[in-house]
C-alpha cells in the first residue's frame, strides 16, 4: 500500500469515544483549587496536526492519544500510529512546573520484492520539563531528519482552572 504521512493519519483518525458520561462529579474545594487546563498545539509546515486539551489535577499525570490502527503484513495485530502526549503539571507559587513526553509514530514506505512484503514505522519522541506562567505559552520542537523537512512545533499553555471539572462542555 502507498506511504501515508502524518496528515493522512489525522484526516482519517478515529478518536476513542467515551461512553455516555454520567453527571458531572462533585469536586471537593481542595481539588477545585488545583485543577489545570493543559492545551497543546502541534504544527508542522504551517499545518495544524492536532490541538488537544485536557483538564487534570496538579500533581496528576494526564495523557492524550490521537491514534489510528495500521494493518501490517504477517500479523493480525495492528500497529498503533499517531501522536501521544503525557504531561504532569504541578502548581507552584502561581506558576506551573511541568514534565512530560511526546511521541509521533508514522508509517513509512514499504519495500516489496519477489516473495516478500514489508512495512516500516518511524517513531520520534521528546522528553521535556519546564516552568510556565498561566496562559504563557512555551514552545519546543520534535526533530525530524533532513528528508522529512521541518520539525513539529509543539506549544503548551496552562490555565489554572478552579472549579473547571464538571463545567466544561464535552464537545470542546
Amino acid at each position: 500500500s502507498p506511504s501515508r504521512g502524518l496528515g493522512d493519519v489525522y484526516k482519517r483518525q478515529k478518536l476513542r469515544q467515551a461512553p455516555a458520561s454520567p453527571p458531572p462529579p462533585v469536586v471537593p474545594p481542595t481539588l477545585a483549587a488545583e485543577q489545570v487546563l493543559v492545551e497543546c498545539r502541534m504544527i508542522k509546515d504551517g499545518d495544524m496536526l492536532t490541538a488537544p486539551r485536557i483538564i487534570t489535577i496538579s500533581g496528576r499525570k494526564a495523557e492524550i492519544a490521537i491514534v489510528a490502527q495500521e494493518k501490517v503484513p504477517g500479523t493480525k495485530k495492528p500497529v498503533e500510529t499517531g501522536i501521544k502526549l503525557s504531561i504532569l503539571p504541578v502548581l507552584e507559587d502561581g506558576r506551573v512546573a511541568f514534565t512530560g513526553s511526546c511521541s509521533v509514530k508514522e508509517r513509512r514506505p514499504a519495500s516489496s520484492g519477489k516473495n516478500i512484503v514489508s512495512t516500516a514505522f518511524v517513531t520520534r519522541e521528546a522528553f521535556f520539563s519546564g516552568v510556565a506562567a498561566e496562559r504563557d505559552p512555551v514552545t519546543f520542537q520534535l526533530a525530524t531528519n533532513a528528508k522529512e523537512g521541518n520539525p513539529i512545533e509543539i506549544t503548551l499553555s496552562f490555565t489554572m482552572a478552579p472549579g473547571l471539572i464538571g463545567r466544561v462542555d464535552p464537545a470542546d
